[in-house]
């Protein structure tokens, strides 16, 4: 079986009602390998901004061509992650690649904000990659 994912969780003021709304992704799982051509790619989402994910895991192994590979989550900007999990190995094959068992790359583009990561962790390894973050 195959599937098309779209990881991208953005909340931004031209995009929803309001710019103080958060999305939320709760008690969600992936236990499918992701395997991407895209640069930002996640076991659960590729890109989260402005959003959260809580008590949600991913188990398949996460591997892209890209350069932001997380096992939670690809990129996080002023967001959080928490009570979450996985398992799989997550690897790049992009020579300047972030890589990360939880989190890829973390980035907060604003200096008001922050970024969580509670109660989270990861099992898998990390292959082929420039720069690996212990999150």
């Amino acid at each position: 079986m195959s599937a098309v994912l779209r990881g991208y969780v953005y909340n931004h003021s031209s995009y929803s009602y309001s710019s103080t709304t958060t999305i939320y992704i709760t008690n969600s799982y992936s236990t499918g390998d992701v395997s991407a051509t895209g640069s930002v790619v996640g076991g659960i989402a590729g890109y989260v901004y402005r959003s959260s994910i809580t008590d949600s895991h991913s188990t398949g192994d996460v591997s892209a061509t890209g350069s932001v590979v997380g096992g939670i989550a690809g990129y996080v900007d002023e967001s959080s992650i928490t009570n979450s999990y996985s398992t799989g190995n997550v690897s790049a094959t992009d020579a300047n690649s972030y890589v990360g068992g939880i989190v890829g790359r973390a980035y907060s583009s604003s200096s008001s904000s922050t970024i969580s990561i509670t109660n989270s962790y990861s099992t898998g390894e990390l292959v082929y990659c420039f720069r690996i973050n212990n999150v």
